[in-house]
């Protein structure tokens, strides 16, 4: 989903409770990242050979960056699954595969995996909607094109849309937007944009996995480990999901 959601995470990593050493002639494969720890900065080795230096050094498993992105786009994926009403137009979604609504043939694209199919209903859908049915729309085909790897543009959908905390699709909107800021490396602001709707997110038991989760991606990204821990505590994932297996992953490395 994500083109590089966690990819300078994975620089990044809380290395706490990794080995301290001080050494020459470290070895660099392409299993691990090290940090070399200079009065005049970090230093990261960026490719395999071996590394001759003085100082301080800690060495990490890497952090499956790809791993985490498609398990994110799963978990957002399936929340397209239940129906969501039209904004602002009271009328439920036509059941999924119902030919009279694009939006409701979107979503059941998205479902199966088919962004791209998703995108050609939606922006035909765009140039003959109503005023009150384009917040939601747009919020979709930013979705479809986030799933299908153009963020820029899933970006600029996203700008467009203002959500009412009334909406149905609005946590949707919130997480989906959480991630493409992680995907910019912007933590601190994707943790605050988090906060603004935490009690909905918290509260919403479809939703709350991945809020957690994203959460404590972001945790991560500002270095702050102990909440990063506690975040992929709460990561009560569906069984049998790559999300749960995930987060006990990542909390187990810690």
């Amino acid at each position: 989903m994500i083109r590089s959601l966690v990819a300078a995470l994975a620089a990044m990593v809380a290395l706490a409770a990794a080995p301290r050493l001080s050494a020459d002639g470290v070895v660099v494969d392409s299993d691990s990242v090290i940090e070399m720890q200079l009065p005049s900065g970090l230093v990261f080795p960026d490719h395999p050979g071996t590394w001759s230096f003085q100082g301080f050094v800690t060495v990490s498993p890497e952090l499956d960056a790809a791993g985490i992105s498609r398990t994110v786009a799963e978990a957002f994926r399936s929340l397209f699954q239940a129906p969501v009403a039209l904004a602002a137009s009271g009328s439920p979604t036509p059941p999924v595969g119902d030919g009279s609504s694009h939006l409701a043939r979107a979503r059941a694209l998205i479902v199966s995996g088919d962004a791209s199919g998703a995108r050609v209903q939606l922006e035909e859908a765009l140039e003959e909607a109503s005023y009150d049915d384009l917040p939601q729309l747009r919020f979709t085909l930013a979705s479809a094109l986030a799933l299908g790897g153009d963020f820029e543009e899933a970006l600029h959908q996203l700008s467009l849309v203002t959500p009412r905390r009334g909406d149905p699709w609005a946590p949707d909107f919130v997480i989906l937007k959480s991630a493409l800021l992680l995907d910019s490396s912007a933590y601190s602001d994707e943790l605050a944009w988090l906060d603004q709707w935490a009690a909905t997110l918290q509260n919403d038991r479809q939703r709350a996995p991945l809020y957690h989760f994203l959460r404590a991606l972001g945790d991560r990204g500002v270095r702050n480990t102990t909440a990063e821990k506690g975040e992929l505590a709460l990561v009560q994932a569906p069984p049998g999901t790559a999300l749960g297996a995930t987060a006990v992953s990542l909390l187990d490395e810690l």
